[in-house]
Protein backbone atom coordinates (compact mmCIF):
# COMPACT_ATOMS: atom_id res chain seq x y z
CA UNK A 1 0.00 0.00 0.00
CA UNK A 2 1.51 3.44 -1.13
CA UNK A 3 2.12 5.95 1.48
CA UNK A 4 -0.74 8.42 0.68
CA UNK A 5 -3.05 5.43 0.70
CA UNK A 6 -2.06 4.30 4.00
CA UNK A 7 -2.71 7.79 5.34
CA UNK A 8 -5.96 7.84 3.70
CA UNK A 9 -7.06 4.75 5.47
CA UNK A 10 -6.22 5.92 8.99
CA UNK A 11 -7.83 9.02 8.50
CA UNK A 12 -11.19 7.10 7.22
CA UNK A 13 -10.79 4.95 9.97
CA UNK A 14 -10.83 7.85 12.44
CA UNK A 15 -13.84 9.85 10.27
CA UNK A 16 -15.98 6.98 10.56
CA UNK A 17 -14.95 6.80 14.79
CA UNK A 18 -15.93 10.84 14.79
CA UNK A 19 -19.21 9.87 12.71
CA UNK A 20 -20.07 7.38 15.21
CA UNK A 21 -19.17 9.43 17.84
CA UNK A 22 -21.26 12.88 16.95
CA UNK A 23 -24.17 10.09 16.11
CA UNK A 24 -24.55 8.81 19.41
CA UNK A 25 -24.23 12.28 20.98
CA UNK A 26 -27.09 13.38 18.58
CA UNK A 27 -24.92 16.21 16.73
CA UNK A 28 -26.41 14.98 12.89
CA UNK A 29 -24.74 17.10 10.79
CA UNK A 30 -21.33 17.07 12.38
CA UNK A 31 -21.59 13.26 11.94
CA UNK A 32 -22.95 13.52 8.65
CA UNK A 33 -19.77 15.81 7.76
CA UNK A 34 -17.50 12.97 8.97
CA UNK A 35 -18.91 10.23 7.82
CA UNK A 36 -19.09 11.99 3.92
CA UNK A 37 -14.98 12.91 4.37
CA UNK A 38 -14.64 9.37 5.69
CA UNK A 39 -16.37 8.27 2.16
CA UNK A 40 -13.70 10.31 0.35
CA UNK A 41 -11.29 8.76 2.05
CA UNK A 42 -11.60 4.88 2.05
CA UNK A 43 -12.22 5.70 -1.92
CA UNK A 44 -9.04 7.47 -1.87
CA UNK A 45 -7.52 4.34 0.04
CA UNK A 46 -9.41 1.91 -1.57
CA UNK A 47 -11.03 0.61 1.57
CA UNK A 48 -14.14 -0.59 0.72
CA UNK A 49 -14.44 -1.76 4.60
CA UNK A 50 -14.49 1.83 5.79
CA UNK A 51 -16.44 3.16 2.98
CA UNK A 52 -18.96 0.33 3.92
CA UNK A 53 -18.98 1.51 7.00
CA UNK A 54 -19.17 5.33 6.55
CA UNK A 55 -21.94 4.54 3.64
CA UNK A 56 -24.28 2.81 6.97
CA UNK A 57 -23.38 5.36 9.43
CA UNK A 58 -24.92 7.75 6.18
CA UNK A 59 -27.57 5.39 5.58
CA UNK A 60 -28.01 5.72 9.18
CA UNK A 61 -28.65 9.28 9.37
CA UNK A 62 -30.86 9.77 6.26
CA UNK A 63 -32.86 6.90 7.41
CA UNK A 64 -33.53 7.87 11.35
CA UNK A 65 -32.62 12.07 11.48
CA UNK A 66 -33.18 13.16 7.86
CA UNK A 67 -36.02 11.24 6.61
CA UNK A 68 -34.32 10.76 3.23
CA UNK A 69 -35.63 7.06 2.78
CA UNK A 70 -34.64 6.85 -0.97
CA UNK A 71 -31.11 8.26 -0.43
CA UNK A 72 -31.00 5.76 3.02
CA UNK A 73 -32.00 2.93 0.95
CA UNK A 74 -29.26 3.67 -2.03
CA UNK A 75 -26.58 4.32 0.72
CA UNK A 76 -27.55 0.42 2.56
CA UNK A 77 -27.89 -1.15 -0.90
CA UNK A 78 -23.91 -0.09 -2.08
CA UNK A 79 -22.67 -0.52 1.75
CA UNK A 80 -24.16 -4.35 1.31
CA UNK A 81 -22.49 -5.06 -1.95
CA UNK A 82 -19.24 -3.91 -0.58
CA UNK A 83 -19.56 -5.92 2.38
CA UNK A 84 -20.83 -9.05 0.39
CA UNK A 85 -17.23 -8.54 -2.08
CA UNK A 86 -15.52 -8.34 1.04
CA UNK A 87 -16.80 -11.39 2.08
CA UNK A 88 -17.56 -9.52 5.32
CA UNK A 89 -20.40 -11.88 6.64
CA UNK A 90 -20.80 -9.88 10.08
CA UNK A 91 -20.94 -6.58 8.33
CA UNK A 92 -23.13 -8.31 5.73
CA UNK A 93 -25.52 -9.28 8.55
CA UNK A 94 -25.79 -5.96 10.05
CA UNK A 95 -26.60 -4.08 6.66
CA UNK A 96 -29.09 -6.65 6.00
CA UNK A 97 -30.92 -5.88 9.28
CA UNK A 98 -30.75 -2.44 8.60
CA UNK A 99 -32.07 -2.59 5.43
CA UNK A 100 -34.92 -4.96 5.95
CA UNK A 101 -36.04 -2.78 8.82
CA UNK A 102 -35.92 0.52 6.05
CA UNK A 103 -38.01 -1.77 3.51
CA UNK A 104 -40.53 -2.57 6.50
CA UNK A 105 -41.08 0.77 7.12
CA UNK A 106 -41.15 1.65 3.24
CA UNK A 107 -43.88 -1.42 3.45
CA UNK A 108 -41.86 -3.25 1.44
CA UNK A 109 -42.35 -6.95 3.14
CA UNK A 110 -41.51 -9.22 0.68
CA UNK A 111 -38.28 -7.81 -0.15
CA UNK A 112 -37.99 -7.06 3.86
CA UNK A 113 -38.78 -11.01 4.24
CA UNK A 114 -36.20 -12.08 1.66
CA UNK A 115 -33.58 -10.29 3.48
CA UNK A 116 -34.31 -11.05 7.05
CA UNK A 117 -34.06 -15.16 5.88
CA UNK A 118 -30.72 -14.18 4.18
CA UNK A 119 -30.21 -12.62 7.73
CA UNK A 120 -30.97 -15.85 9.54
CA UNK A 121 -28.69 -18.24 7.63
CA UNK A 122 -26.08 -15.70 8.61
CA UNK A 123 -26.84 -15.22 11.87
CA UNK A 124 -26.90 -19.29 12.21
CA UNK A 125 -23.47 -19.04 10.20
CA UNK A 126 -21.59 -16.70 12.35
CA UNK A 127 -23.31 -18.40 15.66
CA UNK A 128 -24.89 -14.73 16.39
CA UNK A 129 -26.51 -13.72 19.63
CA UNK A 130 -29.15 -11.93 17.50
CA UNK A 131 -30.71 -15.13 15.71
CA UNK A 132 -33.77 -15.23 18.40
CA UNK A 133 -34.51 -11.46 17.73
CA UNK A 134 -34.21 -11.29 14.05
CA UNK A 135 -36.47 -15.02 14.17
CA UNK A 136 -39.37 -12.85 15.74
CA UNK A 137 -38.77 -9.82 13.31
CA UNK A 138 -38.93 -12.32 10.74
CA UNK A 139 -42.24 -13.99 12.02
CA UNK A 140 -44.46 -10.59 12.32
CA UNK A 141 -43.05 -9.56 8.79
CA UNK A 142 -44.78 -12.84 7.53
CA UNK A 143 -47.67 -12.46 9.78
CA UNK A 144 -47.77 -9.13 7.91
CA UNK A 145 -47.65 -10.38 4.24
CA UNK A 146 -50.07 -12.99 5.24
CA UNK A 147 -52.75 -10.81 6.40
CA UNK A 148 -51.92 -8.52 3.25
CA UNK A 149 -52.84 -11.34 1.21
CA UNK A 150 -55.80 -12.40 2.47
CA UNK A 151 -57.34 -9.29 2.43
Amino acid sequence: MADDERKANVEAARLNEAGAAYYNRGEWPQSLECYEAALTSSRAANDQGSEATALSGMAGLYFYRLGQRTRALELYRTALALRQALGDRAGEAAVLFNLAGLLQVESQYAEARELLERLIELDRELDSPDLRSHKIVLGAVRRKLKRDSQG
